[in-house]
């Protein structure tokens, strides 16, 4: 479906479409909206999304003297709008109008799912438990998972059931229901971030950091990880955000 057909759409059955697609309450969870500065972003994990988040929820409370340290409230506890604080008929104004500026980053998927290997499955943190199980373990069973196994792992689990830090991005933005005025790339991430910020507010420029919250250096090991035997076993999942985001399928670094 087309982006212009989706605009058409009646917001039940935009909530049906992304229900298939994305689990809806997680769908709530990688959504912030701003009734206030009139934007929404939707989150692509291991593409920059705390210093984002962080930097929003700061935009968003100011003046409440709330201390935004912690980048992923749960879904009750988020200080910014989420979809279901919202009626249908503003929804669809927020998804489909050009009344709100819609924005995401995204990544080159070879250092996406790197990072989200070395992050979430080489330090063994609670996402993993999804992958022993795929690969027939016990979801609590203490053992390394190779990188080749882990790609294993995700082509035998549907794209609607896999972790958000290894799905594809194109499943996470809701590729062809949802247009975004602007996707900015992790790779040009501070320019593309003023570009955002002088957008929405030039303000959140000023106490822009460097926050490295889970910092891998994925692209310094993609060479060590990525042997061509593996590349049909990636293609398989991921070639799609290789061509919607115009990524070269040439490894770099």
């Amino acid at each position: 479906m087309q982006v212009e057909q989706a605009q058409s759409i009646s917001y039940k059955d935009f909530h049906r479409i992304v229900n298939k697609r994305i689990k809806w309450h997680e769908f709530n969870l990688n959504c912030i909206i701003s009734l206030k500065h009139r934007y929404l972003y939707v989150e692509t994990p291991k593409v920059a999304c705390s210093t984002i988040k962080l930097a929003l929820m700061k935009l968003e409370t100011e003046g409440l003297n709330y201390d935004a340290k912690v980048p992923h409230p749960t879904l009750f506890e988020s200080p910014v709008v989420k979809p279901y604080h919202l009626s249908d008929e503003l929804l669809h104004e927020v998804f489909f109008s050009d009344k709100f500026f819609r924005f995401s980053f995204v990544r080159n998927p070879y250092t996406r799912v790197l990072s989200a290997y070395l992050d979430k499955i080489d330090r063994k943190k609670n996402p993993v438990k999804q992958i022993r199980r795929a690969l027939g373990h016990d979801a609590e069973t203490d053992i390394d998972i190779s990188f080749e196994q882990f790609l294993d792992a995700i082509n035998l689990t549907k794209r609607r059931d896999q972790d958000k830090h290894w799905r594809p991005q194109s499943e996470l933005l809701l590729d062809g229901y949802l247009e975004f005025d602007y996707l900015g790339r992790f790779e040009n991430f501070e320019e593309d971030w003023r570009s955002v910020a002088e957008r929405i507010n030039p303000s959140m420029l000023e106490d822009m950091r460097d926050i490295r919250w889970h910092a891998t250096n994925a692209d310094d090991q993609l060479k060590e990880f990525y042997k061509p035997e593996l590349n049909n076993k990636f293609m398989q999942n991921y070639a799609s955000d290789f061509e919607l985001y115009n990524y070269s399928r040439q490894l770099s670094g």
